[in-house]
């Protein structure tokens, strides 16, 4: 039996194989992910907030990074008994207290720079980064090792998915369609 996270998990990972995922029909390695893509349907943004709000960890008070999934989030921890607020790097100007408990949140990880340049803001603002949450691997060479080299072992590194296990999802999915 699946647990309520492990079915949002799968959801999640479906919107992102069906709508995010697009498989180049001739040369295979040049695929693309679009998590943009997945979260123009409400259920997906459902999936999505519902996924990461059962990630984060308790001390979180504040969620930023990547504004979609900040939002939505937000939006979903409302009724909570964990209720976070998002915040926005927009600028380099952050209004949260020094000290404050954060998560960064990505899309995805290719090189590392767009996360590592989130961090090292919260890091100017005195922010306390408890963790980084990131939906899809892209496998890029160096990519993860370039921020885990920028983090430390306080700050708690989640990654759902690699890009390999939402392109055997999308292969599952197209299986009977001739691909």
């Amino acid at each position: 039996m699946h647990s309520l996270y492990s079915l949002h998990r799968l959801s999640l990972k479906n919107w992102l194989a069906t709508y995010a995922y697009t498989q180049h029909p001739d040369i295979p390695e040049q695929d693309l992910l679009d998590c943009r893509l997945a979260f123009c349907y409400p259920r997906a943004l459902s999936a999505l907030g519902k996924t990461i709000t059962r990630t984060l960890d308790p001390e979180v008070q504040y969620i930023g990074g990547s504004e979609l999934i900040s939002i939505s989030a937000s939006q979903e921890s409302a009724d909570s008994n964990h209720p976070v607020s998002w915040f926005t790097i927009a600028n380099q100007y952050i209004s949260i207290p020094a000290h404050t408990p954060v998560a960064i949140v990505a899309e995805t990880i290719r090189t590392g720079n767009s996360i590592i340049k989130t961090l090292n803001v919260c890091k100017q603002h005195k922010l306390d980064i408890v963790q980084i949450i990131v939906l899809v691997d892209l496998e890029y060479p160096g990519g993860l090792n370039n921020l885990k080299l920028e983090i430390y072992s306080k700050i708690g590194l989640t990654i759902f998915f690699t890009k390999t296990e939402i392109k055997q999802q999308w292969w599952e999915i197209h299986k009977n369609d001739g691909y």
